[in-house]
């Protein structure tokens, strides 16, 4: 058996190969590798498995949404496609640097399910979040990845700030894909999401 203070990186899983793994093997990669948040910390990371961004079996945007769960599940970030010949888009989605910054937060805390209570790929929505390490002026601060795991349907997909912040309102609050600051929000954030598409948001709640 593999954990803290017997290994320092450890498998969860069976891992992924980036020319035949699909969406539904990251996903279940993916909710395979939370069982034990508790687990991870500074010096001690559960593997998800390599990242298959780029891989023809997945679609750009299901590559972004692959990048974001990886980032707040606080998996080791390894990817093997040829550096001399990358696929299209694959650079601009593994070089975001505000997706890269929730991966390698130094409070090197997993993710957690949020909503709805339990993490079933039969989910058609589901929100994920990350405690990180808050800014001098901020007394808490968490990144969100709200998902649409429906394979056919768009979805709704609304968090609701008091399901993780004592208070219904943010305070600063940044589309971490579109680079874009959305200032205070007030009570929750709804997005409508197609089939295996996200948005990756860090939430900040100042002092």
């Amino acid at each position: 058996a593999w954990g803290p203070g017997v290994g320092t990186d450890w498998s969860t899983g069976k891992g992924l190969n980036g020319s035949t793994s699909t969406y539904d093997d990251m996903f279940s990669a993916f909710l395979n590798g939370l069982q034990y948040p508790n687990a991870t910390g500074v010096g001690a990371w559960q593997d998800l498995g390599q990242l298959i961004v780029g891989s023809t079996e997945l679609i750009p945007e299901e590559w972004e949404t692959h990048f974001s769960l990886w980032a707040v599940a606080a998996s080791p970030l390894i990817t093997s496609f040829n550096l001399f010949s990358p696929p299209f888009g694959i650079l601009s989605v593994i070089s975001n640097l505000d997706v890269l910054s929730v991966s390698q937060d130094s409070l090197a805390k997993m993710g957690f399910l949020v909503t709805p209570g339990t993490a079933s790929q039969t989910t058609p929505d589901a929100v994920w979040a990350k405690p990180l390490l808050p800014a001098s002026t901020e007394s808490y601060a968490v990144a969100v990845v709200l998902v649409n795991t429906d394979d056919a349907n768009s979805k709704t997909v609304t968090l609701t700030f008091t399901d993780i912040f004592n208070k219904s309102t943010v305070d600063t609050a940044r589309d971490l894909w579109e680079h874009k600051d959305l200032g205070p929000l007030m009570t929750s954030f709804t997005a409508t999401l197609t089939p295996h598409v996200s948005i990756t948001l860090r939430l900040g709640v100042n002092k």
